[in-house]
């Protein structure tokens, strides 16, 4: 009987320094997932405001200029694409497409990576002069200067926490409890390829 009761107490002392030291180190995940989540949704909200505004840019030139059919048609086709990948992104987890789309819309936008909305509406002030004096236009500019900087700091905000998690999770012994809690390495978002080259504002934008 003796025997039994302290095979008991040592169960339940080994249960209690698991659940103290288990505990935590769950509640920490949970709270790095959470924070990532977080930043995921500011993600979002940033790349919808975009998708609104290219739709807009569009919108305007038609409108306005005699417009390369093939050009528009080109970023209306990539806007889909990337939109459709940041629906099936799963909540931050699979960015793989992301990052693909998001380097061809910037190749439709700017004629080379890294020309992304900036390059468009450069490309287009230079062409179409006469689009400069189009209210609509004139906005469209301050608003996209301020959506690719949010969308810029956003990704940015992102990477910075997916970093610190994939830190947590890879370190021992917290890579044991992450894979028996289901707690994998996020992906990151990737720099669009080209993007530390400026664009050329004619690139992409010969008439059709």
């Amino acid at each position: 009987m003796r025997g039994l009761l302290i095979t008991l107490v040592i169960l339940v002392v080994i249960g209690v320094l698991g659940y103290m030291f288990v505990g935590p180190q769950y509640n920490r995940l949970v709270d790095e997932d959470e924070t990532i989540n977080g930043k995921w949704s500011e993600v979002e909200t940033q790349y919808q405001r975009r998708f609104d505004l290219i739709d807009n840019l569009v919108a305007t030139v038609q409108a306005s200029a005699d417009f390369e059919r093939g050009t528009l048609e080109a970023v209306t086709k990539a806007r889909a694409s990337a939109f459709n990948a940041m629906a099936n992104a799963d909540g931050g987890r699979n960015l793989g497409d992301v990052n693909k789309a998001e380097n061809q819309l910037a190749i439709a936008m700017g004629g080379r990576s890294g020309g992304g909305m900036r390059g468009m509406m450069m490309g287009y002030q230079e062409k179409y002069p006469d689009l400069q004096t189009t209210k609509q236009f004139q906005d469209l500019m301050v608003q996209i200067e301020g959506t690719e900087n949010r969308v810029g700091k956003a990704r940015t905000d992102f990477n910075e926490v997916v970093q610190i998690y994939n830190k947590t999770v890879r370190s021992f012994p917290m890579n044991m409890l992450a894979g028996i809690f289901g707690h994998g390495e996020r992906e990151y978002f990737e720099s669009v390829d080209g993007a530390e080259t400026a664009p050329s504002v004619r690139d992409g934008f010969s008439k059709e």
